[in-house]
């Protein structure tokens, strides 16, 4: 499991507005605590997860990504 948190933190690296979710059969252990901390996981939700939470999580990154994309704007533009 300590590939993945790797692999999620090169991500979060190359792309800092990507919201990740993650499902887990196991929210309490230490590679999900490791995922959120230092991975930088979005929402970790355990297994199984309703259709209803999984929208709303989706939902809300998706709202977190579009705030991300308008202060980047806000920043290039401020910058020209």
């Amino acid at each position: 499991m300590h590939s993945l948190v790797v692999l999620c933190r090169e991500l979060k690296a190359k792309r800092p507005g990507v919201r990740s979710i993650m499902l887990t059969e196991e929210p309490d252990s230490d590679v999900a605590i490791e995922l959120i901390n230092n991975a930088h996981i979005f929402r970790l939700l355990p297994k199984p997860v309703s259709a209803k939470d999984l929208r709303t999580q989706v939902a809300e990154a998706l709202r977190r990504y579009a705030a991300y994309k308008q202060a980047l704007a806000r920043t290039s533009q401020a910058a020209a």
